[in-house]
C-alpha cells in the first residue's frame, strides 16, 4: 500500500503541477491496480528478469 502523496516529504518542489486536476491525477497515481514500479516488481519477483519486467510493463 503506497503512503499518499500529501502525507510524504518532498525533498524539492514540483516540476510541473496540473492546477486543478492536480489533485485527480494525484489519485489515479496512487490507485493504479498494476504498479510496475522496478523497484516494487523486483521485491515481488526476486529472480524476474528485466525483461519479464519490461513486458508487463509494456502490457
Amino acid at each position: 500500500m503506497r503512503i499518499p502523496h500529501e502525507q510524504q516529504s518532498m525533498s524539492r518542489e514540483p516540476i510541473s503541477h496540473y492546477g486543478n486536476l492536480e489533485r485527480m491525477i494525484r489519485q489515479i497515481r496512487e490507485h493504479r491496480a498494476l504498479d510496475l514500479n522496478a523497484e516494487t516488481w523486483c521485491d515481488a519477483h526476486p529472480n524476474g528478469t528485466f525483461e519479464q519486467w519490461d513486458e508487463q510493463a509494456a502490457g
